[in-house]
């Protein structure tokens, strides 16, 4: 998780200023990910060193990545000016419950059409008569007459 300012304790030494070192400028102005257990340590640091945060100074505040997962190593967060920019409202994955059969259906086409799927298992191959048809894997077969010898194990045909 991403930790944001309206979810810190001020009275905590450890988060006081763990939401604004979430994502500091790095080289180049890349954000530096670094590990919310490493910026507990940061907080309590300045905290001990006698920092304080004050509400009535505060210029900028984090918005955190509207897409992809709410965690700190998602570094698409950006830092901006206080109140200038309203925070852009998390993207997520939209009720099915209230689609029709068709519009599941496009949406599995969809998926399917961009490989999302792929590691489903096909219908067909959860078919016990079909599968037992083309002979499964491991399927015990008796001998044929004139071959002799013990009964065999044929793979897929």
């Amino acid at each position: 998780m991403i930790p944001l300012q309206e979810h810190q304790d001020p009275e905590n030494p450890e988060e006081h200023f763990l939401w604004a070192l979430v994502s500091l400028p790095g080289p180049k102005g890349a954000p530096m990910l670094v590990s919310p257990k490493i910026l507990r340590k940061w907080s309590e640091h300045l905290w001990n060193a006698g920092f304080r945060h004050h509400p009535h100074e505060q210029t900028h505040e984090y918005h955190p990545p509207a897409r992809g997962p709410h965690h700190w190593v998602n570094g698409a967060g950006r830092w901006v000016q206080t109140g200038t920019v309203a925070r852009a409202q998390r993207i997520t994955a939209p009720d099915i419950s209230g689609f029709t059969p068709e519009e599941r259906r496009n949406l599995v086409e969809q998926l399917q059409a961009h490989g999302e799927l792929k590691h489903l298992v096909d219908r067909s191959e959860l078919d016990i008569e079909h599968t037992h048809r083309k002979g499964s894997v491991g399927e015990y077969r008796p001998p044929r007459p004139g071959r002799g010898g013990a009964g065999t194990h044929q793979g897929k045909q």
